[in-house]
């Protein structure tokens, strides 16, 4: 199942390097040229998990540039044209689509690789051009990488690229397992299963410090989210939010509050929805909206009105070089468009809960391991935050097909946990702990409950972009 059209529009309209996106300027996929741009394009995506390629866009700016576009992109980036490309050249079988986004009367090409490799993808067969420069070498593998200043690239695999590498593979295969153990272990009974997350939960063990240090940092980030709402003067609309604080714990060592940092938090981004959690706002044209320095830590403030977006958005942020990161995102469910007829301050939609949730605990994960914490040496420690809850209904606007029976009201205005996760649990197998950070939340709804596989579902939805 290929991304939603409203995820590649936002994806679009936030374009830059990174890890999981490659921006590339309009090129000729008949010619030799274009053809081997696609194949180590979408081999070296396929190894970094899936990702997608836009085609006519400056990779320095992320904006989409009609000069040199074709008179028929449709035809010529038709989708048969570019799997039948992958295909040609890719050792190992996978899957292309291929979306369109039109601005200024263009049809721009944005090519989906799936996520989901067991082994990695080495090219087949070489490919050189009219002088004989090799463009594609046969048995080379090729991977998206960041050189020392923090640029993202497309680049044959050196050493440093393959314990990575490996990592993806071998996660991939555990959920595997996983999906295995759920089906052939279903009858296990959601206490069951509950009690075991909690035991996963209390066998991490460790000292309680970082703990307290997680909250310390919920309350540091809404009080520097405050002074920035009052120093810049802005009028935000009535909200709840939710926030996240995420340690790495034992601190990361050997960065700096510098462009390096912040380009690598920036490129490693997995970006698994259109609007990521920790959005990198440097290329936004509000510049009040990009990032800055303050007291030792990058921090953004982002509220946009619907003045440079199609829809409304307000988050803030701050990232620590340490490995301590903070997020505060207004909920979803109060800055909808007026259209919906979904009054603010009354719903909360649960399956957005979720995914928010999985999110956060999967980019900062992610965040931690691009920074060098030893993934058998470290863990995440996860505190969240929901406010603005009283009163407000359970439901499901976003997917009506969910069905809840009654009407769940929360009598609280703010729900809280904290979340241990060691750093070794491999992105497709968060779900428990998904489970865990959202069962209080959701408990406060008049004891609702949510079922283990449908939190399983929200996340592998979420972790392979299928939103």
């Amino acid at each position: 199942m290929a991304a939603s059209q409203e995820y590649v529009e936002n994806l679009a309209n936030s374009a830059r390097e990174a890890l999981n996106v490659e921006l590339k300027g309009w090129f000729d996929p008949q010619s030799r040229e274009g053809q081997a741009k696609i194949a180590r394009a979408a081999m070296a995506l396929r190894n970094q998990n899936g990702g997608f390629l836009l085609v006519g866009f400056d990779d320095g700016t992320g904006q989409p540039n009609p000069a040199g576009a074709p008179p028929n992109p449709r035809e010529q980036f038709h989708v048969d044209i570019i799997q039948g490309i992958a295909s040609r050249y890719a050792s190992e079988t996978f899957e292309v689509a291929v979306h369109f986004v039109e601005r200024q009367n263009v049809h721009f090409p944005i090519i989906e690789v799936e996520p989901g490799f067991k082994t990695p993808a080495a090219a087949r067969r070489r490919s050189t051009d009219a002088n004989g420069k090799v463009l594609v070498e046969k048995n080379r593998v090729y991977v998206r990488s960041l050189e020392a200043n923090g640029t993202v690239s497309t680049t044959e695999a050196q050493w440093k690229d393959w314990p990575r590498l490996v990592e993806r593979c071998f996660e991939n295969r555990e959920a595997d397992i996983a999906r295995f153990l759920r089906r052939h272990f279903s009858n296990l009974r959601p206490e069951d299963v509950r009690a075991l997350v909690e035991e996963m939960l209390s066998a991490s063990g460790g000292p309680e410090d970082p703990t307290e240090q997680s909250r310390s940092l919920l309350n540091k980030g809404r009080e520097r989210f405050r002074l920035e709402e009052e120093k810049r003067e802005v009028e935000l609309p009535p909200h709840g939010a939710l926030e996240v604080s995420a340690i790495v714990d034992p601190p990361v060592a050997g960065h700096g509050v510098d462009r390096t940092f912040r380009q690598l938090i920036g490129s490693t981004n997995p970006h698994y929805t259109g609007w990521p959690v920790w959005v990198d706002s440097i290329d936004f044209a509000d510049e009040e909206a990009r990032p800055y320095v303050f007291e030792g830590s990058w921090e953004a403030f982002i509220w946009d009105p619907g003045r440079f977006w199609p829809t409304r958005h307000l988050d803030f942020w701050r990232i620590e070089p340490e490995g301590r990161f903070y997020l505060y995102r207004a909920l979803q469910d109060d800055l909808l468009d007026p259209a919906r007829d979904i009054e603010p301050m009354k719903l909360l939609d649960f399956g957005i809960a979720i995914l928010r949730a999985a999110e956060a605990i999967a980019v900062a994960m992610e965040f931690a391991k691009a920074m060098g914490a030893d993934p058998e040496g470290s863990e995440v420690v996860f505190a969240f935050r929901w406010s603005g809850l009283r009163d407000r209904q359970l439901a499901s606007w976003a997917e009506p097909q969910r069905y809840l029976s009654g009407t769940r009201v929360c009598r609280q205005d703010e729900v809280g946990c904290v979340v241990r996760i060691p750093l070794e649990v491999p992105t497709a197998s968060i779900a428990p702990y998904v489970e865990a950070a959202i069962r209080p939340l959701l408990a406060a709804f008049d004891g609702f409950v949510i079922g283990s596989r449908v939190v399983e579902d929200f996340v592998e939805r979420l972790v392979n972009r299928r939103l």
